[in-house]
């Protein structure tokens, strides 16, 4: 993909030269927007593959990319749901680290170097830049945690007559079902 993505380049570099190349570019715009459609959907089989793959173990990739995908199709309402509340927690997440992040940089800067800088602004935005790199790695091993943990309810679901969530000895997890 990156090879194609470096090839369509040098063709809108080569095309952007000639004016009359409008028709051209266009092609190529439409062409890089297929492929990063087809690479998203790329990465996301993958990644459930790879957890279906986990969950059973003796499967190779071609099954457990086959298995993720129609696993996701039978309960695209719940994944959709589910996803929908992790992106949302994720992000929360995100802003909410990197400004408590920034408030107490500020605030400890403030009282041990305040006088003696002339703002910071500049320090304190590299702690949070820092943080957010550092809370976005957290959160995407907690989404892959959420993303692990659906697919092995989905999984217990569909292939036991009754799932462990619906046990008598688990009262506890039976509003799951």
């Amino acid at each position: 993909v990156k090879l194609v993505r470096y090839l369509v380049l040098q063709i809108q570099t080569a095309a952007a030269k000639h004016k009359e190349a409008r028709v051209a570019q266009c092609i190529l715009c439409c062409i890089q927007c297929c492929l990063w459609c087809v690479e998203k959907c790329l990465k996301f089989i993958n990644k459930h593959a790879y957890i279906i793959i986990a969950i059973e173990g003796n499967v190779n990739f071609c099954t457990a990319a086959a298995r993720a995908f129609f696993l996701i199709w039978r309960n695209i309402h719940l994944i959709a749901a589910i996803t929908l509340v992790q992106e949302l927690v994720t992000l929360l997440g995100k802003i909410m680290v990197v400004s408590t992040t920034g408030f107490l940089a500020y605030y400890a800067m403030d009282r041990a170097i305040g006088d003696s800088v002339n703002s910071l602004v500049g320090p304190v935005l590299f702690v949070m830049v820092l943080a957010f790199f550092v809370v976005d790695m957290f959160m995407m091993i907690y989404s892959m945690a959420i993303d692990v943990l659906m697919h092995c309810f989905l999984v217990d679901n569909e292939s036991n007559s009754t799932p462990y969530a619906a046990r008598d000895d688990c009262p506890h997890l039976h509003n799951l079902r």
